[in-house]
Formats: structure tokens, sequence, C-alpha cells
């Protein structure tokens, strides 16, 4: 059996989750996630797309996930098969499941009661940014322990 590559990915939402009942009783959440993607003069390259879905503890932090919220999932990239509700026929996609994912912080809107001039997420440098960081490092493990073992 393979191994399972698992990636952080950092970003904002892109619009709101999409929560679906499943047979099993359980739900499932789409979400997709917008990551810049920035060259070595620091100025943004690109934005890549991150369609990702969860289930179980996951869905049930990512349903509350709304278009602007800045979010950091813990994925793996996998092939799924479904079948086209246009077409019928059975189609492929690459998705990313999450295992994990938090909420960094929620953008606040024009009809915010707490809404602030700042019309958005807080600075890069500001004490709760890094707080959350620090909280996110310790939420998905720093476990380096075994960087002390690799030959290079």
């Amino acid at each position: 059996m393979a191994d399972v590559v698992w990636s952080n990915v950092e970003g904002n939402i892109v619009k709101d989750a999409e929560t679906k009942s499943l047979d099993n009783g359980g739900e499932m959440v789409r979400f997709s996630i917008a990551s810049s993607v920035y060259c070595n003069n620091e100025k943004k390259c690109s934005v890549k797309f991150f369609n990702c879905v969860a289930f179980g503890f996951a869905a049930n932090v990512a349903k509350s996930f709304n278009k602007g919220d800045k979010v950091l999932a813990l994925v793996s990239q996998e092939m799924r098969e479904y079948k086209s509700s246009k077409t019928g026929s059975v189609e492929k996609a690459d998705v990313m499941v999450v295992k994990m994912c938090k909420r960094l912080w929620k953008k606040k809107g024009a009809g915010d009661s707490d809404s602030d001039d700042s019309g958005g997420y807080p600075d890069s440098g500001d004490e709760e940014t890094n707080r959350l960081r620090n909280e996110t490092s310790s939420f998905f493990g720093s476990d380096n322990d075994d960087d002390d073992k690799m030959p290079f």
C-alpha cells in the first residue's frame, strides 16, 4: 500500500461551504480554498484553487466556513469517481480530502456589528494573527523528532 502524503493548505474560502447528508447518516462538506503563490521577489504570481471534501469531525468544523474566511486544512490528494448528473457517466476528479481543518479568522462583513474599519483580516504582523498561527501549528502537531534521523 502506498504512503499517503499530507499537506497543509492555507488560504481563503472561495464560497460558503456546502453540506450534504449521506446515506449512512453522516455529513459531507465541500468547499474550495484559494491560496496565493508568491515568487522570489515577494510579488503574487498566481492563485491556486483546492477543491476540498470533509467527513466526520472535519465536516462538523468545515460546515461553518463562509466566503472570505481564512482557513488552514490538513489534506491529502485523492482521485475520486462520481456519477455525472448531466451525462450519467462515471467521471473522475482530483479532490483534497480533509483530515483536519480550522478557521484562522472570520472575514468581517459590512453588516457585522463588530466590524471595524480594517474591513477584513488582521494585519499579518499583529498579535492575534501570530497567536492563531502558533495555535494552529500545535493543532496540526510539530513533531520534528524524525528530522534529526534524516540523512539530508
